[in-house]
């Protein structure tokens, strides 16, 4: 629907709640661990040339951008039956990607995937964002009539 400031400021701003709820969950959960990336563990290179020095020295478990994508995936599906799908086809693929990459375990981007379905559950308890996730889900349904 092309989102934007401007355009979908109800569920631009509905995701970045989401997103900096994900990333407080990504600081507990990964202050707990210290596993080594897989491209680290196994001295190869990253699949992303360089960025072995920029991504080397942050632990593996749970994946950080697993939890991010599943959070957004979770809360595009509260809001968009229609597509839900296909949301949560991407959202699931996005942390394969990481596998894929030798970024992650497989079992770091399923927990990620837990830790972000947990966080979700405790946010959607809070009343203020069951008020963000309505207004965006209002202004997806009046962007589609149109």
């Amino acid at each position: 629907v092309g989102l934007s400031k401007e355009h979908t400021p109800a569920i631009v701003k509905y995701l970045e709640v989401t997103y900096s709820y994900a990333g407080k969950s990504i600081v507990k959960a990964k202050g707990s661990y210290s596993r080594q990336r897989p491209f680290s563990y196994f001295g190869q290179p990253s699949s992303i040339p360089g960025d072995e020095a920029k991504y080397g020295q942050f632990t593996s478990y749970p994946s950080g951008h697993t939890i991010g994508a599943w959070m957004l995936t979770l809360a595009l599906t509260a809001i968009d039956d229609e597509h839900e799908c296909e949301i949560i086809s991407e959202g699931y693929e996005l942390g394969q990607s990481r596998v894929i990459t030798g970024f992650h375990y497989q079992s770091d981007v399923d927990a990620g995937r837990m830790v972000a379905s947990v966080a979700f559950a405790k946010i959607v308890s809070d009343k203020e964002y069951i008020k963000l996730m309505n207004l965006a889900r209002k202004e997806l349904q009046e962007l589609r009539s149109k």
